[in-house]
């Protein structure tokens, strides 16, 4: 269970990471920025840990980039289409939310 854990599991769970704003800024759902700060902050993370004596000061800093990274990519640019404007909800020109008219 250790190494499932502790091991494979820290490893796929990085490796998800980087796939997932990899694939999300390929689809321009979120700023290119935001996915790079992702995966430098993996790519330190991963230089820490396979350091010799894993150096505490490097693993804070790549926590601290893949923290920032994913609260970037949180806030991506909005290019899919809204479920409002596919449902046929829409706005009226005081702001409310209800069915457009056809």
């Amino acid at each position: 269970m250790e190494t499932l854990v502790y091991s494979a599991g820290a490893h796929l769970f990085f490796a998800a990471l980087v796939a997932l704003a990899l694939i999300l800024a390929a689809l321009r759902r979120v700023t290119f920025v935001g996915a790079g700060v992702t995966v430098v902050g993996v790519a330190v993370m991963a230089v820490a840990t396979f350091q010799t004596g894993r150096d505490a000061a490097l693993v804070a800093v790549g926590m601290a980039l893949i923290w920032l990274g994913v609260l970037l990519l949180g806030r991506g640019p909005d290019a899919g289409p809204s479920l409002g404007s596919s449902a046929g909800i829409g706005t009226n020109s005081a702001g409310i939310a209800g069915p457009q008219a056809p």
